[in-house]
């Protein structure tokens, strides 16, 4: 899935993977460049579109929710929460905001070079004036990362 277009009603009206570039510099574009397939542990770039005053980054805080399996939990790890960062971190799930600039939401994004093998669901959360909104972004695969030294595959 290249992209997500999600129309207008919604905070979020499209989701830009950037599928051919991150499955290039993820040695996974021989499998497809119509899906997001990355490798644990390894930084990736997302596009999120808002629909026009969705978003105020002076106001609003979000939080990235990547999940695995049927019943995704915190507890065994196939439901991590992690919120947008300054800098990257090779340990764990991680999002910087790289630019925001007329409604569009640049991220650069790593996952856990200990993640959970499989297919994912990636989920926005936001945060406005004490309410919490949830928006399905989009689908992805995180394979093994075989040059990552932090990788125990």
């Amino acid at each position: 899935m290249a992209s997500t277009d999600f129309g207008a009603g919604r905070i979020v009206s499209y989701v830009d993977f950037h599928c051919e570039k991150n499955n290039r510099e993820h040695r996974t574009a021989e499998i497809s460049t119509k899906r997001l397939i990355i490798r644990r542990g390894q930084t990736f770039h997302i596009t999120i579109h808002f629909n026009k005053n969705q978003y105020d980054p002076d106001n609003d805080r979000i939080i990235l929710v990547a999940q695995t399996g049927p019943e995704p939990s915190e507890t065994s790890g196939t439901k991590i929460l992690f919120p947008l960062t300054d800098s990257i971190s090779k340990r764990r799930w991680s999002a910087v905001a790289s630019s925001f600039s007329r409604g569009k939401l640049s991220l650069e994004m790593s996952s856990s070079p200990n993640a959970k093998i499989g297919h994912h669901t990636l989920i926005l959360q936001k945060l406005s004036l004490g309410q919490t909104e949830n928006y399905h972004l989009g689908e992805f695969v995180v394979l093994f990362n075989p040059w990552c030294p932090e990788d125990e595959v």
